[in-house]
């Protein structure tokens, strides 16, 4: 039905060559960016910042409807990753607190916030997990799409996503979570208590749950406030 929708808007038939195609091009997306994101949150010190980080996993969403120039923009961004960690090199000391961040922010100016206080993006957890994870080939093409679709953090239970951010915490070995809530947002109702539960029962980590509006001036002070608080607990834990 989506399908017949689409070339109905455009025009033209989609074949099931035309989606390979494409889906090949996605997974190539998600090769490089998963590269980026083992590189990036396993190296310590920082090898790449973590505004520029979530710009590159924005990306996979859909990819300024330019899939060849994203792939291009990636594969810089990866090389460059792979030569300062060769170096030795570093954007952050080699001592920040090492967090993974849940759910995206409009304003990605938090980012510079989590880093000027001391902190390093370890991991992430985002309403669009699903665009990150291969597609499937060794299946027809829309039920590949189907197929992927159903991974969408929204359609599981909030202790299935709550897992998936404690599965990140251990790949990238962060000492605390950050939780940032959407103000109205429906899908902000009750993951963050689950989330805070077992990431204390499986981890023993730290949890900050923050809300963060969609443009940051009115709460800029606060913000830095108590990401600052919460580095001193991950410190004071070392």
């Amino acid at each position: 039905r989506v399908r017949s929708v689409i070339e109905e808007i455009v025009d033209q038939k989609i074949t099931e060559e035309m989606l390979s195609s494409v889906i090949e091009k996605s997974n190539r997306v998600r090769k490089v960016l998963a590269k980026i994101r083992d590189l990036s949150y396993g190296s310590i010190p920082t090898p790449f910042p973590a505004l520029e980080t979530q710009i590159c996993e924005m990306l996979a969403i859909h990819f300024c409807s330019d899939l060849d120039e994203t792939i291009n923009v990636l594969s810089h961004v990866s090389d460059t990753i792979e030569k300062r960690i060769k170096k030795g090199e570093g954007v952050l000391e080699k001592d920040a607190c090492r967090v993974v961040w849940v759910n995206p922010v409009a304003d990605l100016r938090v980012m510079n916030i989590l880093e000027d206080m001391g902190g390093a993006l370890a991991g992430t957890e985002y309403l669009f997990r699903h665009a990150l994870i291969p597609i499937r080939t060794d299946i027809t093409p829309m039920r590949a799409l189907a197929l992927i679709a159903l991974c969408d953090p929204m359609i599981g239970s909030a202790r299935y996503r709550a897992q998936l951010v404690i599965d990140e915490a251990k790949k990238y070995n962060a000492e605390g979570i950050i939780i940032s809530n959407i103000p109205g947002a429906s899908h902000c109702a009750t993951e963050s208590v689950v989330i805070r539960e077992e990431a204390n029962r499986q981890l023993g980590l730290p949890v900050l749950e923050i809300t963060v509006h969609p443009i940051i001036d009115s709460s800029f002070a606060q913000l830095r406030s108590r990401i600052d608080t919460f580095f001193e607990v991950i410190r004071s834990g070392r």
